[in-house]
């Protein structure tokens, strides 16, 4: 498993993400300029795409530093090809309602035309060098807000992708360079995260994805 981490200087560590990673390589992709999300976020995309030319991946995680990860979550995520159809998985969504902790086939909910979460994506790399090959729109000036910036893309591009439940990935980061005040409330949490004790490996049962659209 080969993953990019996106990062920022002087953040304080928070989540399970370092002890998740042990085992597995990952690339640490740091804004340190503080150049803001958009720049720091692209730059993470180039990273992936050179990793995945230089080792013949097909399709590679993408996450944010402040998450928390199942139990053989990353293991999970390494085996599960994203659906044909799709041009990413997202991990983790602040926005579907939960349903119930505990074990449960793995499903995939199609998703096109609203805001990304970028906390945890599995991304194709044919839909990587798509995005790295699109202008960035001549009004979009602001540093900040890259799902807001990709999901236009995408729908430009007419996506569809993924969005995996249960989740996978919690987001536990409440500290944010962008706002400084906000707080882990609403969407910015999963109702669909069973539990950093939860075996992701458990879903491994074949034959037990399914989903409106498929997997």
């Amino acid at each position: 498993m080969i993953c990019v981490i996106t990062t920022a200087p002087g953040r304080p560590h928070v989540g399970n993400l370092e002890t998740a990673l042990h085992g597995h390589k990952a690339c640490w992709v740091t804004d340190t300029h503080l150049q803001g999300t958009v720049a720091n976020y692209y730059r993470a995309l180039r990273v992936a795409l050179d990793i995945c030319e230089r080792y013949q991946l097909q399709q590679i995680l993408v996450c944010q530093d402040d998450i928390e990860l199942c139990t053989g979550a990353l293991e999970y995520i390494e085996a599960f090809p994203v659906p044909v159809g799709a041009a990413f998985v997202e991990w983790f969504d602040g926005r579907e309602p939960g349903r119930g902790v505990g074990p449960c086939a793995p499903w995939v909910k199609w998703e096109c035309g609203r805001t990304l979460n970028l906390q945890a994506v599995t991304w194709r790399l044919e839909t990587i060098r798509a995005v790295l090959a699109q202008p960035r729109p001549a009004w979009w000036t602001l540093p900040h807000g890259v799902d807001d910036l990709l999901c236009c893309i995408a729908g430009d591009l007419g996506w569809q992708w993924g969005v995996h439940l249960p989740n996978l990935v919690q987001h536990v980061g409440a500290q944010s360079l962008v706002d400084p005040a906000r707080t882990l409330t609403g969407n910015r949490t999963s109702k669909n995260y069973p539990g950093k004790d939860f075996d992701a490996r458990s879903l491994w049962a074949p034959g037990r994805a399914v989903g409106n659209g498929g997997v």
